[in-house]
């Protein structure tokens, strides 16, 4: 399991929102190019990166800081953010984009995915699942913010899961929007929730790359103590930017799982 950093931006500054909120902003570095540079010569194995500008205006608005982190950095990046057709997707793959990340576009009609563009390209696609509130057991549900996570939709976790399947998506990244950017921590009861979500994964091909409020090293302990195989990665953004610990510490506690 991989610890990934998060490089958010906004109006070409990395930061950190508090649960997602525009109105909660807090700045960490006035030049994404050199944080991400930075990371890698931390020793990331690979990078999470957001135009969150992007997220609300609903198309890539970053792209040239974007492709300059991209010719700085020798690791792989996925890039999530205003993507909404096959052709903003292509765009970020042109540019040497590990992974793509689909948030907007998929939740609000998976039929997007069906798309015999995205099924060419399905192993540098990623989904993402931003959730309020765990699954709703009675009916398959989750809550999963939207645009920016302005809004947000409910969806089926089952349909979700088999059409990425179906299509030959690979990678889910699961955020907990409660928690994100709050340096609250990980409770029980947001394991035994992250368990219950990888249980719904089960036997299939997909993996997990979690997100979310990650405060201590022993927060990644106990995500690392689950043991399951479909975890692949933490995605960590405000922790690492406050200091809590040094990206190395977190990546030798995610070995020890």
């Amino acid at each position: 399991m991989i610890i990934i950093p998060a490089v958010d931006i906004i109006g070409g500054k990395v930061v950190r929102l508090a649960k997602g909120s525009f109105k909660e902003v807090k700045e960490y570095s006035d030049n994404p190019i050199l944080m991400a540079k930075f990371w890698h010569e931390q020793g990331a194995k690979y990078l999470h990166i957001v135009d969150l500008d992007g997220a609300t205006t609903g198309k890539p608005t970053n792209l040239y800081i974007i492709k300059e982190i991209l010719k700085e950095i020798s690791i792989p990046a996925e890039v999530g953010g205003g993507v909404r057709t096959v052709s903003d997707i292509n765009i970020y793959l042109s540019m040497g984009v590990d992974r793509v990340v689909l948030g907007t576009s998929v939740a609000n009609d998976l039929s997007f995915l069906d798309k015999g563009q995205i099924k060419a390209i399905a192993n540098r696609v990623s989904v993402s699942c931003d959730v309020r509130m765990g699954v709703d057991k009675t009916n398959d549900k989750i809550l999963t913010g939207t645009e920016g996570w302005l809004k947000e939709v409910a969806i089926s976790i089952e349909a979700l899961l088999e059409k990425m399947v179906s299509v030959g998506i690979k990678y889910l990244n699961y955020t907990d929007r409660s928690k994100d950017g709050t340096l609250s921590g990980l409770t029980q009861d947001d394991i035994s929730s992250l368990d219950s979500f990888l249980n719904l994964i089960g036997n299939s091909p997909i993996e997990l790359i979690y997100a979310g409020g990650i405060s201590s090293l022993d927060d990644i302990s106990k995500i690392s103590n689950l043991r399951n195989k479909k975890l692949s990665g933490i995605i960590i953004g405000k922790a690492l930017y406050e200091n809590k610990f040094s990206l190395k510490q977190a990546q030798e506690v995610a070995d020890v799982g």
